[in-house]
């Protein structure tokens, strides 16, 4: 793993085992993309290396929601959730998805790949537990709907630039919750499966979704009685 993330038992993980058999480790991650979001949230302190995480300490388990390519299946990402709600996750980073530009009934999204009634009850299903689920709102950069974030249980996550504007290609709809940053945002990333960077830039609601994890993940670590509701309270009326 990236020398600036946490080591177990700060973190663990769960292989994703695809259905042509080919086998994806937790702790390989040749994209860079779960690297970063890990980094925004956990990225040790005080080592002098990298960067420091927006909530140091946290306890991270990591799943193979995407492929090496940051492509994924439903059935993929259902299963990486369901490996996080099996190893206690609290709150579940969710830095992906897929755009529907008409969800109505009838509509295109009603019954394609990206929307699922079935899907839906799932996450309903998985809130109720307690959970937490942020989702990125996508970089479409218009009104679309975009999947897992916009269903109602699932907190959607804009992306913001520096002047607490919205970023460009970020998503805005009436689902979209919170905003964080994600634009120009130094991250930890990967060159290949032996040599990382230190110190990359990166934009986007992905990055920005990790923002608002490590936000909820100190938040909830201040006030661990507090349930999921109450956190998702808070930052919602203290955001800017």
């Amino acid at each position: 793993g990236h020398p600036d993330l946490p080591q177990p038992p700060l973190v663990s993980g769960t292989d994703m085992k695809l259905p042509n058999g080919r086998l994806l480790r937790w702790n390989q991650d040749i994209s860079g993309h779960g690297t970063e979001s890990a980094g925004m949230i956990a990225a040790i302190e005080g080592n002098d290396v990298g960067l420091r995480g927006a909530s140091p300490g946290v306890t991270l388990h990591i799943t193979r929601g995407l492929d090496d390519d940051k492509r994924s299946t439903v059935s993929q990402m259902l299963l990486s959730v369901q490996q996080c709600v099996d190893a206690g996750a609290r709150i579940i980073n969710l830095s992906l998805g897929c755009p529907c530009y008409d969800d109505g009934p009838g509509g295109s999204c009603w019954s394609s790949r990206c929307y699922s009634q079935d899907v839906e009850r799932y996450f309903a299903s998985v809130a109720a537990k307690g959970i937490m689920l942020i989702a990125a709102a996508g970089n479409q950069g218009d009104e679309v709907s975009f999947y897992p974030a916009s269903y109602p249980v699932v907190i959607s996550a804009g992306a913001a630039n520096r002047h607490l504007k919205k970023f460009g290609q970020s998503n805005i709809n009436d689902q979209v919750e919170l905003m964080g940053l994600g634009f120009a945002v130094r991250v930890l990333s990967v060159k290949n499966t032996t040599e990382y960077e230190l110190d990359a830039v990166a934009s986007g609601t992905s990055v920005a979704t990790s923002a608002v994890v490590a936000s909820a993940a100190l938040l909830w670590s201040h006030f661990p009685d507090c349930n999921s509701t109450h956190i998702r309270t808070a930052l919602g009326r203290t955001a800017i």
